[in-house]
């Protein structure tokens, strides 16, 4: 009996227990939710009823996005969710209505961080971000409403000054042309909708009054009330050679088919971020010019390249990241006195293209996970100091058409770098015109290759060694002298 007595005793402090507990997990999982409210406001309309209130996961930038900065301080900037995100790539997390007096309300919501997005048709979108969601009660509008702004369509031909003002959306619907006369601003917060297809073309002065703080956005306007819907590319814009402009900071350029296109001379771009474009960004014929941490990311379209510079000369480009460029990361052509210095690059088929009598110098940037880290071609000459290539292949050098290289014009050097290619760190299949020379010697002296046996070294490089004679008298081939070599890694090479 007795033993039966302290079973049931046993089995009932069990069960009171298990009674606890489940109280104890209903109570902790019923305060990990909570409810949010709001109010929203229709600028022209008395009523507010229907605005779609979104909520997104926050902190939504890449994590080796966030790594580089962090572990490069130099190179690009912190970037955050205001730099990044773009609703129509995302799927939210919950969503409401405003009903008449424009208030919204959202009940259950776990407790984090978020990002609010407002849409109503025919209304500029609003974004909120890292807006906490921590207690039980939580007012997201606890001073004033949030305002929606009507967004103004612009005229096809703009001949005076024109101003994109702070919180508001303006709509390009048709082509779009700002005239000599003109005097195009942009201030910080404002946003630019290009319909698909359509451009903008400045012959006037454009002033950018941006920062990463309050950044200047210019979109495609496509699908721009859905979410997780990816919209259709626009076509450019351009400032033209006839345009003034000084500088460019804060400026998020996404969706767009021929890019942002500068034929200007003598300015400045800096923390700026392009993403999601066939072409991200094309300067064409200027001079003087310095594009400065700034992010080409996740290319987009038919092309799919990066910056591309045509025409242009005595420019730098320096702490920019590449990445997720799927062609060409960074392209010049018939580029004179181009400087790419500590930069970054990662993913892709080429990430540096040289091209039709270019004369490019590369110093202390890195390069990885690309089929062709460095590529040099027509008549072009590159210049490769300080820097880190792993790839498929780290530099490779081919013919053109009928661009053939001379003794003088043409070569590829290379000094201090460290190599590691998976198939071959030098791929060296450019043809020269000379009827002097056995071969051409490409200097490629004291690098580190990821091994001192020299055999192994010369294992990993195609040229005149490995190539059939050319054929036709007079064509011949390089042959990369790489002795001496480094038998350790050169410790300033690569971004600083």
């Amino acid at each position: 009996m007795t033993l039966m007595r302290i079973s049931r005793i046993n089995s009932f402090v069990m069960i009171i227990c298990v009674v606890i507990l489940g109280m104890s997990c209903s109570e902790s999982t019923k305060h990990n939710k909570v409810s949010i409210i709001g109010k929203v406001s229709l600028e022209g309309l008395i009523s507010f009823e229907g605005v779609s209130v979104y909520l997104y996961k926050a902190n939504v930038v890449q994590e080796d996005l966030s790594t580089i900065h962090q572990e490069h301080s130099s190179v690009g900037f912190t970037m955050e969710d205001m730099h990044f995100f773009e609703h129509r790539e995302f799927v939210p997390l919950y969503c409401t209505t405003t009903n008449p007096e424009g208030v919204f309300e959202f009940e259950s919501v776990e407790q984090n961080e978020y990002i609010m997005v407002l849409l109503c048709d025919g209304y500029g979108p609003v974004y909120k971000y890292n807006f906490e969601a921590s207690t039980d009660l939580v007012d997201a509008t606890p001073q004033e409403p949030i305002v929606l702004r009507e967004i103004i369509t612009i005229p096809q031909y703009v001949s005076s000054d024109y101003t994109f003002e702070t919180g508001r959306a303006y709509y390009a619907e048709e082509d779009v042309t700002f005239l000599p006369e003109s005097q195009l601003i942009f201030q910080g917060g404002s946003t630019l909708l290009i319909c698909p297809g359509k451009g903008i073309v400045c012959y006037g002065a454009v002033s950018y009054q941006s920062s990463l703080q309050s950044p200047v956005r210019i979109t495609s306007g496509d699908c721009i009330y859905d979410t997780a819907k990816e919209p259709e590319q626009f076509s450019k814009f351009e400032i033209s050679s006839l345009a003034s402009i000084a500088n460019i900071e804060g400026l998020l350029f996404s969706y767009s088919m021929d890019g942002f296109v500068i034929k200007s001379s003598d300015f400045t771009m800096q923390e700026c971020v392009f993403k999601y474009n066939n072409i991200a960004c094309l300067l064409n014929t200027g001079s003087r010019g310095h594009i400065a941490n700034t992010y080409f990311m996740e290319s987009r379209g038919v092309d799919k390249e990066g910056l591309y510079l045509h025409a242009v000369s005595d420019f730098e480009v320096g702490n920019c990241v590449f990445q997720g460029i799927d062609t060409k990361a960074l392209s010049i052509v018939y580029g004179q006195d181009i400087q790419v210095c500590n930069c970054w690059f990662d993913g892709g088929k080429y990430q540096l293209f040289n091209s039709f009598s270019s004369h490019t110098e590369v110093v202390h940037c890195s390069f990885s996970g690309a089929a062709y880290g460095l590529t040099n071609t027509a008549q072009s000459t590159l210049d490769i100091q300080n820097c880190d290539v792993a790839g498929e292949v780290c530099v490779y050098t081919y013919h053109t058409g009928n661009q053939g290289n001379s003794i003088s014009n043409g070569w590829t050097r290379a000094n201090y770098n460290n190599f590691t290619g998976s198939t071959n760190t030098v791929r060296a299949t450019a043809q020269f015109y000379t009827y002097q020379h056995e071969y051409v010697l490409m200097d490629f002296k004291n690098n580190y290759w990821g091994t001192i046996n020299q055999t192994v070294i010369e294992q990993s490089i195609i040229d005149f060694n490995d190539l059939e004679p050319y054929p036709q008298p007079g064509n011949i081939w390089p042959l990369i002298e790489f002795v001496p070599f480094r038998t350790s890694e050169v410790v300033d090479a690569g971004i600083q």
